[in-house]
């Protein structure tokens, strides 16, 4: 995946975004603008904020990068006379092929709705910085922007795949691209300077931290409004943003209808799609209290729609040459600067997603200060915030706890989740819906530290031996690889 991905940089290279026509011709007319002004427009062209915040990481000097945390410091550290420039050699949205300005267009509704939410949830939580998670909702989007930019084939196929299946997006687009948006969100990010939270809220680990859930849960709220149909789901994301922040639910969304409304007016220069493109949330207040949600201990919401899609017949198929990617390690050593063990940890969830084929894997790591097991890394799961935010408590006993008690790695089948159920946690039965899963207990200089995971999601994929086998190896060889050289 990170061959695939350093591909996909240099492609996109100094790429400008697309602008509004509207952005372009204020430029071009208005001979004196005010930098309350030029943030303003900002605020209302995505494609635009994203070229000024590129260009102004890219360029600057020092350590100016990790203090750009707001639109209208980006805009005063760029000059005005720079911004016009950027606009007038951007190429503009209306002028792209329909079919393609269309998609690009609902594309930048939903980053824009996703930023102004996170803005709208940090003011909630009094962070000191809003507008620095307003950037990091409004890039969450970035890497998605650029596919439909650069592969709009691909994507339509994404598309097509959701339309017809129901299926999850990041798996489809693993599938079509080999890596999903989030992904290349978060390396463009890296790429580009962004500060240390921004970039981090790119990752699936970003529901763990408790700043950056917010946006997280801004982005899942934004892609449940776009469905046009998904009442329900809206509704179960917005009870939960105030599980999150320990607000009455009437009042999370009085304030959050506000915010939508408010997008709306924003954006109309993006014309009717735009509008099209959120649900109408008339009547989302007059919530019946006898109404079934999604919560669960974590307060997380979910990220894939309603829990009725069944996620038929899509199966990860093993990418066998990839299963011998450790060995290179293993017989030399790794050089200085290869990995470390988080590097290594991640290196090989990636492995076991992509190599062995499985739908959905995490390490999860032991904190010994809550005597519990907390996900650290995952794959396959960009946008499922319930996996992200596992958390299993080793005080009581389960399959977990055997496993690191004694090293060893486990299979649980369906039958033999159905005869003892009680050795299952509670915190995963509700995230597994195939009763059947991997795990493997992994060791740090003789002390347990953590649990590799695995599971298909998918009812119709079922695990099988041979994917035990290669899951089992390949944690053998990262097994290895601490012993040999990280211990």
């Amino acid at each position: 995946m990170k061959e695939r991905l350093h591909k996909w940089l240099e492609k996109i290279g100094t790429l400008n975004f697309p602008v509004l026509q509207h952005t372009k011709v204020r430029f071009e007319d208005e001979a004196s603008l005010s930098n309350e002004v030029v943030t303003d427009i900002l605020e209302n062209d995505v494609g635009m904020a994203i070229n000024v915040i590129h260009h102004v990481n890219t360029h600057a000097r020092g350590h100016l990068n990790h203090r750009l945390t707001t639109l209208e410091y980006a805009a005063m550290m760029l000059g005005i006379s720079n911004i016009r420039d950027i606009a007038a050699n951007s190429q503009s949205v209306e002028d792209l092929p329909d079919k393609l300005s269309s998609k690009l267009l609902q594309a930048y509704g939903h980053a824009l709705h996703s930023a102004l939410v996170s803005c709208e949830i940090a003011m909630m939580r009094n962070d000191l910085v809003p507008g620095e998670l307003y950037l990091a909702g409004l890039l969450r989007s970035v890497g998605g922007l650029a596919m439909w930019l650069l592969a709009p084939g691909g994507m339509h196929t994404v598309d097509a795949l959701l339309r017809s299946r129901g299926l999850t997006p990041d798996e489809m687009e693993y599938l079509v691209f080999g890596f999903t948006q989030n992904a290349l969100s978060y390396a463009l990010a890296r790429k580009w300077n962004m500060p240390e939270a921004v970039s981090d809220a790119m990752q699936v680990a970003a529901a763990s931290q408790v700043r950056l859930r917010g946006v997280v849960m801004a982005e899942q709220l934004s892609y449940a409004a776009a469905s046009g149909d998904n009442r329900r789901a809206v509704t179960d994301n917005l009870v939960h943003i105030g599980q999150f922040l320990g607000r009455e639910p009437e009042e999370v969304m009085e304030r959050l209808y506000i915010v939508h409304n408010n997008c709306l007016k924003v954006a109309r220069p993006y014309g009717v799609l735009f509008d099209e493109a959120l649900v109408d949330w008339d009547g989302l207040l007059d919530v019946d209290d006898s109404l079934e949600t999604n919560s669960d201990e974590s307060g997380a919401v979910r990220a894939n729609g309603s829990a009725s899609n069944d996620h038929d017949g899509i199966c990860i198929a093993p990418r066998i040459p990839l299963l011998s990617f450790l060995d290179r390690y293993i017989k030399r050593g790794p050089d200085d600067g290869d990995f470390s063990l988080a590097d290594l940890l991640d290196q090989t969830v990636h492995l076991l997603h992509d190599a062995v084929g499985l739908n959905r894997v995490m390490y999860a790591t032991v904190v010994s200060e809550t005597d519990c097991l907390q996900a650290r890394y995952s794959a396959g799961a960009d946008r499922d915030v319930s996996f992200n935010l596992l958390n299993v408590d080793l005080g009581h006993d389960s399959v977990f706890n055997a496993l690191l008690d004694q090293q060893s790695s486990m299979w649980v089948t369906t039958a033999m989740w159905e005869r003892m159920p009680d050795t299952i946690p509670n915190t995963l039965k509700k995230i597994n819906r195939t009763h059947s899963f991997f795990a493997y207990g992994f060791y740090v200089r003789g002390k347990p530290h953590g649990i590799f995971y695995a599971d298909r999601r998918v009812p119709s994929c079922q695990l099988d031996h041979y994917a035990f086998q290669n899951f089992q190896a390949l944690v053998e060889k990262s097994q290895l690889l601490v012993n040999k050289f990280l211990d």
